[in-house]
């Protein structure tokens, strides 16, 4: 229904190795892609899979600053 007729996917692994997602380009056109198009799409996907590791990273650092921070309040407030 969307009109796509090629899909390039490629996945998106954190250093660990966990799978974090995919990464996929759609095209409306029937398209192989080229060594230099997949190289490209892997090192997207490279990047988007280090971003996604120092979101998660600096997501749980405010976490853990919170949850002490909530600790010591509490501590100096008895």
């Amino acid at each position: 229904r969307a009109g796509v007729l090629s899909v390039s996917s490629t996945p998106l692994h954190a250093r660990n190795g966990e799978l974090l997602g995919m990464f996929s380009v759609h095209s409306r056109k029937t398209v192989r892609p080229d060594e230099r198009t997949l190289t490209m799409l892997d090192l997207l996907a490279l990047q988007a899979a280090d971003l996604i590791e120092r979101a998660r990273a600096e997501k749980a650092m405010r976490e853990s600053e919170e949850k002490y921070r909530t600790v010591f309040t509490h501590m100096a407030d008895e």
